[in-house]
Formats: structure tokens, sequence, C-alpha cells
């Protein structure tokens, strides 16, 4: 017996010994995730526009002036164009750091953390749990989210995309609890669908699109039980009900406060075949991003699919029922909840897109969200298909055996190289990232002469501008915006445009106007063109400044 106990004993010094290893690993790959954020902007995050209405949004409620973005000098108006949480999360971690974009930082630092950890017990957990396929899943799932491309994009900007993937893969891996445990408790007694619930209602304070993650909620709750009809359907209505209350609570605020619900109008517009395209290349690019040829990553990313694709399809119909072990209930349930999260979340962006955001693109920044989705997909049915014992038999019956054999080398060939080119992609992108920032930070400093100009300008100027948040940021000036040509969301044409541009120099008794044109890739097709104002006043003086131009135009 005392032989027994003692091997007893060792076993478990032996497993508790693995843990502490798997741990430690994964507490690794979480940290390389951070170097990104840390080398390339170690003091703050880079921005763009919508940075520049977040960080206005925050200020203003740490300042207690509520959730508000400035508007013109003076003036500041309710913010209803995002959701709420992001900005309040800021002025939370900026009350707390000294700085809300300072707080922005450290809000970025420990979401891309928390990501690399979540994707890779998501994908565990698709990959059947605590055997050697589920250790395996989850290392190679934190790896790959820790060194793609997208997400470290998203971890140096001054963009809600961290905090809402963090929220998406939360909802994922709750929602597969909440399936996996349906039959053994009961609604009240497990709180896996509630919190679930708050964690998409989270998501959809983040960014409106969670709206998609809260339909693919109810839909992987009425598809991937096992439950009763009935039953299936009462889940679906508390998750739905729990999740969307806060959002709606929002809308109607807005709509009260500020006569608006989300800043945005429905119509209708067709999307291209072009803007398609864009959608397939960001694809394209998860799989394989740094491509100095231009033409592999395409042709990469269609084998990679091609693999993805035959590994789900042997994870929900496998070829031999024989082959299934027990852990492949659990697998197909967690793999049709990921698959339905995506899908609903990618018919979401289109809808969004055809109804109401027409000038949006399917881009990384869109896309990027179900991007951990994905890699807890494929790693983990890759993982419980490819760990099955292939075995040595000449059997008939056993030949799906001999395939999947053939399909582990491949599926590894194939995730080393993507892996690789992953790997080396960051490590350019990051060396260049200092001196040739993606947002508005490297702008400001080939624009530097003219910003000195806009803080040079007297107090109380009318001063207007085609980059407005540009001289917010960097400036430390609040300006008024031109007269935009088109709506930035319906792109339906202003009809009081000339009205609005002429009615600039139509002020009297007060000084002349200025009218801050900056030179940028950036610059938003909406606004008024230096063209356009010295057409419609012909009379104004034209100066030209490293960065952009100044139009001074005298009151009438």
């Amino acid at each position: 017996m005392a032989g027994v106990d003692e091997a007893g004993s060792l076993v478990m010094i032996e497993v508790a010994g693995r843990r502490r290893i798997f741990v430690a690993l994964q507490l690794l790959v979480a940290l390389l995730a951070i170097v990104p954020i840390v080398y390339a902007m170690p003091r703050a995050l880079d921005l763009s526009f919508d940075s520049i209405q977040y960080l206005s949004a925050g200020r203003s409620l740490l300042a207690g002036h509520g959730l508000s973005v400035f508007g013109a000098p003076g003036r500041v108006r309710p913010m209803t164009h995002f959701p709420p949480l992001y900005p309040a999360m800021l002025a939370a971690l900026g009350a707390l750091c000294g700085d809300v974009a300072r707080g922005a930082w450290v809000l970025n630092v420990i979401a891309a953390a928390a990501t690399v950890l979540l994707v890779a017990r998501l994908a565990r957990r698709v990959a059947g749990g605590e055997g050697r396929g589920g250790v395996h899943a989850a290392l190679i799932a934190g790896v790959a989210t820790a060194v793609t491309n997208d997400l470290a994009v998203n971890g140096t900007m001054l963009w809600s995309e961290p905090l809402f993937i963090v929220l998406v893969v939360a909802t994922a891996g709750l929602l597969i609890r909440s399936v996996d445990r349906e039959e053994r408790t009961s609604l009240r007694r497990d709180p896996s669908v509630a919190l679930a619930a708050l964690a998409a209602g989270a998501s959809a304070l983040t960014r409106y699109a969670g709206v998609g993650i809260i339909a693919g909620g109810v839909l992987a709750l009425l598809l991937a039980s096992r439950l009763a009809v009935r039953a299936r359907f009462r889940r679906a209505v508390v998750f739905g009900a729990l999740s969307t209350a806060p959002l709606c609570v929002w809308l109607v605020s807005n709509e009260l406060r500020a006569g608006t619900a989300t800043d945005r109008a429905l119509s209708m517009y067709v999307i291209s075949r072009n803007e398609l395209w864009v959608g397939l290349e960001t694809l394209s690019r998860w799989v394989f991003p740094f491509d100095p040829t231009g033409g592999i990553g395409m042709a990469a990313a269609l084998v990679v699919a091609a693999i993805i694709a035959y590994v789900l399809h042997e994870t929900m119909h496998p070829s031999n029922a024989a082959l299934e072990p027990s852990r492949d209930g659990d697998t197909r349930r967690a793999a049709a909840v990921l698959s339905i999260l995506i899908a609903s979340y990618g018919f979401f962006l289109l809808a969004s897109i055809t109804f109401v955001e027409h000038a949006a693109s399917l881009d990384e920044r869109l896309l990027s969200p179900a991007l951990p989705l994905v890699i807890a997909l494929a790693v983990g049915a890759g993982s419980a298909l490819l760990t099955r014992d292939p075995g040595r038999s000449t059997n008939p019956v056993d030949a799906p055996r001999r395939r999947y054999a053939r399909l582990r080398v491949v599926a590894i060939s194939a995730l080393a190289a993507s892996l690789g080119d992953q790997a080396v992609g960051l490590v350019s992108w990051v060396r260049r990232m200092p001196d040739r920032s993606p947002g508005l930070t490297q702008l400001s400093r080939s624009a530097d002469e003219l910003l000195g100009v806009v803080r040079a300008i007297p107090s109380g100027a009318r001063i207007y501008s085609n980059m407005p948040y540009m001289t917010y940021a960097f400036a430390n000036r609040v300006v008024a915006d031109l007269p935009q040509k088109i709506s930035q969301t319906s792109l339906e044409p202003n009809p009081r445009y000339l009205m609005q541009l002429h009615r600039i120099g139509a002020v009297t008794d007060s000084g002349p106007a200025y009218l801050v044109f900056f030179d940028s890739p950036f610059h938003p097709p909406f606004y008024t063109s230096v063209e356009e104002a010295m057409v419609a006043f012909p009379t104004a003086q034209r100066r030209r400044f490293r960065g952009g131009q100044v139009l001074v135009v005298a009151a009438r």
C-alpha cells in the first residue's frame, strides 16, 4: 500500500509540475503580446479621428461634464456616435494614471495580455480540455494571437477594439461553457448565460458592432444546444434581454438628450466588388501578412483556408464515427458556437455598411474582432482532430486514420509557415513603427510648422479646419469643422453645404476667419478643399507652411 501511495504522490507531483510549466508558458506568451506596444509606443498610443473623440469624451467625463465631445470653441455636444463604455474606462484609468491618454495605454497593455490568455483558454476548450490536444491548442493559439499583426496594430492605437475583442472572446467562452453545462445545471443555478449576456452587452456598449455578437449568442443558444426547444428558447430570451437592456437604455438616453440615438441615418447602399475584394485581402493577411512579392499571400491564404475548412468539416461531420472519442461532442458544440458568432459578426458588418456606415471598409480594423475567434476555432478544432491516434491499420475502414496522419504533416507545415511569416511581419512593422506611424502622430511631425501657426493665432479668433481633431490633439486648440460636402456615414450630399461655406465670411463685427488645411493622406473627402474655399473666397490670403496651408478670410 505504501508503494501505491508513493507512486500516486509522484504522479500528482509530476502533474502539478507540468501544470506550473504550462501556466508559466502562457504568461510568457501573454507578455510577448505587449512587447509591440511597449517598444513601438512607449509613452502614448497613436491617434486617429475616432481616438480624438474618445479622448474628448473621456476628459469631459473626468472633468464632471458627462460624456461630451468638442464641437466648436466654447461648445460641446453629447457623444452619441460612439457607445459609452470605452471613454468611461479611459476616464476611470485616467483618474488613476493622471492622464486619459496614459490610461488608454495601460488599458491596451492589459487587453493585449488578456486576449492571449482568453484565446488560449478558448482554444483549449474547443480542443477537448485537459488532454494533450488541449494543451497544444492553448499554447499554439496563444502564440498565434500574440504575433498576429492586425491585433498588434490595434494595441498601438487609441481605439476601442482591444477592449471590444476581450469582451467578444469572453462572451464566446461563457457561451460555450453554458452549452456544455446546460444538461447538468438549471438556468437559475448556472450563471454562465447571465455572465455571457453581460459580456455581450458590454461589447455592444464598447462598439455598436457588438449587436452582431448579441445576435450570434442568441442563435448559438438556439442552434448549438441539446435541450428541448422550449428550454432553448427560454435561455435565448434571457440572454437576449440581459444583453440588449444596457444598450437600449443608452440609445433612449441619446434620443432624449441629443435628438439622435446613434448620430446615423438609414439609407441603402450596394457594396461593390472592389469593397468585397478589400475584405478578402484583409482575410489573406491574417494568414500571410508579410509578402514582399505581393503574390504569395493570397495563394497561401487559400491553402490554409482549405485546410481549415476540411478540419471543421471533419470536426462537425467525422468520416468514421468509430474515430470519435468522447470529447468530440463538446468539440463540435464549441466549434458550432464559434462558427455562429463569426458568421453573425460578419453579417452584421455587411448589413451595417449596406444600411448605415456606407463609408466603412472591410479593413483590418473592422474585421479584427473576429480574428481571435477564428484562431481559437481553427487551432482548437485542428488539435482535437489531429491528436487522434492515426493507427497503423491497412483496413479500408481505417482510411480516415491514415488521411489524418497526412493532414497532420500538412497542417503543421502550414501553421509553421504562417506563424513564421506573422513573426517576421511583426518584427518588421515594430521596427519601423516609431518613424512610420499609421496614425496621426507621424502627420503631426510633418505638420509641425502648421501646428505652430495654429497655436499662435489669437485666442477668440474664428478657426475652421479640414482636420479639427489634429488641432485638438497636437495644438491644444478646439476649432470648428469646415462644412462637409457629403455625410460621413450615409454618403448623401449636404444640401446646405454652399450656404454653410459662405456663412464663414458673412460674419460682421469680428476679425478674420482662419481656414486651416492639412496636407495629408488622411484628409477625408467629406470636408471643403482648398480649391473650393478659394472659389468661395477669391480675395482670401493664402499662406503655405510646412504641412499645410492657411486661408485668411476677411469679414464682410
